[in-house]
């Protein structure tokens, strides 16, 4: 048996990032279907016992999947008073998706399964830290300095990790350069067709 893993497009130029300690809120992004499997409930309780901190969040992602999930959400978002913070966008084409990786400074994703992580991968493609969880294949594609790793379902524990990544600029700094190096090692998409095709 042979693996092929996915491959990614890599960005020619990384951004910059927030690491400094300043006013500007962090920015957040969630990429992902908007189904009961990627965890956004999960994410948003979590989020919610932060409003200490400044933070946005956007989630990117299909929100007509499942149409009581989005409407769950968007309910729990009124609910916890996040309404000014989070936003769900639904589905993007690919230069505006590029875009949300370009401006966020942290990807968090608290999905219950994953059998690969695409998104994980751009993520890290990007640069970006990463905030995960050990769900399917997760952890193996977290396999890096750039992610922090958390139980699925775990609230109290991503709400920790969050409030530690976003609170620490050098934890930032530090995760970012190592998703840059790790981005370096991702396979591209010809480098997987190729293999395939062997």
């Amino acid at each position: 048996v042979t693996v092929v893993e996915p491959g990614v497009d890599r960005p020619t130029v990384l951004p910059k990032r927030n690491q400094s300690d300043d006013k500007r809120p962090l920015k957040l992004l969630s990429v992902g279907a908007i189904v009961p499997r990627k965890g956004f409930d999960v994410l948003i309780k979590a989020l919610s016992k932060l409003t200490a901190v400044a933070w946005t969040l956007d989630v990117v992602g299909d929100d007509q999947r499942s149409e009581q999930t989005a409407t769950h959400l968007k309910q729990l978002i009124t609910q916890l008073g996040l309404a000014d913070r989070i936003r769900l966008v639904g589905a993007q084409p690919t230069e505006a998706l590029a875009n949300y990786y370009r401006q966020a400074d942290v990807f968090v994703l608290a999905s219950q399964y994953e059998g690969y992580g695409m998104a994980y991968t751009e993520a890290l493609a990007w640069g970006l830290p990463v905030i995960g969880t050990d769900g399917g294949a997760c952890a193996q594609t977290l396999n890096t300095p750039a992610a922090r790793i958390v139980a699925v379902n775990d609230i109290a524990h991503l709400t920790q990790v969050l409030g530690d990544v976003m609170t620490d600029p050098r934890q930032r700094a530090d995760m970012q350069h190592a998703a840059r190096q790790h981005a370096n090692t991702l396979p591209t998409w010809p480098s997987a067709a190729a293999l395939f095709a062997q």
